[in-house]
């Protein structure tokens, strides 16, 4: 999982202690940007976050990434069960993917 913080990190991601992780996660740390894609407005404060959450026990391996944003409520758009070869080949088209999501859901009208 080295590999990968150093990875993130190159991608504009900032890393974090992760406090409320699983006892069983070896992983104690996850990462953060602020998502700079064109995205439909919702956030009162405009600070749609990518969250990466690695998950390791033994050779097992399991990384989670949420696009978490406000529209009305808070939402926590997931991709999840990638391996570390996803996120180093995908990490782009999983970040696109799930602002499209964010902005179909936020266009919606709910009434």
């Amino acid at each position: 999982m080295m590999d990968l913080q150093g990875f993130l990190a190159g991608e504009g991601f900032l890393l974090a202690k992760d406090s409320c992780r699983s006892p069983v996660n070896e992983c104690d740390w996850y990462a953060y940007r602020k998502i700079a894609a064109p995205m439909v407005e919702g956030c009162a404060n405009q600070q749609h976050q990518l969250l990466i959450f690695p998950f390791r026990r033994g050779d097992f391996e399991s990384i989670d990434i949420s696009l978490v944003a406000e529209k009305s409520v808070w939402w926590n758009l997931r991709a999840y069960s990638l391996s570390s070869n996803d996120v180093f080949k995908s990490l782009g088209e999983i970040e696109a993917r799930l602002v499209a999501a964010w902005n179909a859901l936020a266009s919606a009208s709910l009434n």
